[in-house]
């Protein structure tokens, strides 16, 4: 049997109290969200750790990619791009913060394919990283892939002879 007491106004009030049940707990349950790969890399600083006599720079790097080895690849070109172009703007006063190529803009305008090709992956670029360091600890996996730190050591001297090798040093 039906309630004679239960009107249409206690029916419309129970609705409104489900309903704002129904959004505090939407509210609780979204809470905050996860952190984005990209917020571990907020820039591209590049940090040098040292420089060896043969003339190999070590420098700390973030990479990013869809996986964990598309992000040691981008760590690595990172790395090369530092030491070519300039990108060293922290660490220790030991390294030669100089880059390679004075100009990239010009650079990159006046040779596109062979930079295209350098830094393509599989590229030359991987002939100059001596060697990588990482732990996965140092690795960060999001929603948008996965963000890691590398210590890379770049043969900054083979890079400057191949350089001058293929004409884009003078």
């Amino acid at each position: 049997m039906v309630n004679p007491r239960f009107t249409l106004y206690d029916m419309n009030r129970l609705i409104y109290v489900f309903a704002i049940a129904a959004a505090l707990l939407a509210g609780a349950c979204a809470g905050k969200r996860p952190a984005t790969t990209a917020a571990y890399i907020a820039d591209r600083t590049v940090e040098c750790l040292g420089q060896d006599a043969g003339g190999a720079q070590r420098v700390r790097v973030w990479g990013r990619g869809r996986d964990f080895g598309a992000a040691k690849a981008d760590a690595a070109k990172t790395a090369v791009e530092a030491v070519m172009f300039g990108y060293i703007t922290a660490g220790a006063g030991n390294c030669n913060a100089w880059p390679v190529i004075d100009n990239e803009g010009a650079a990159r305008r006046a040779n596109p394919q062979y930079f295209d090709k350098f830094f393509r992956n599989g590229g030359k670029y991987k002939k100059f990283v001596k060697s990588e360091r990482v732990s996965r600890s140092e690795a960060h996996y999001g929603g948008d892939g996965v963000a890691v730190m590398m210590e890379i050591t770049v043969d900054r001297a083979k890079l400057v002879r191949q350089l001058t090798k293929d004409h884009i040093l003078q």
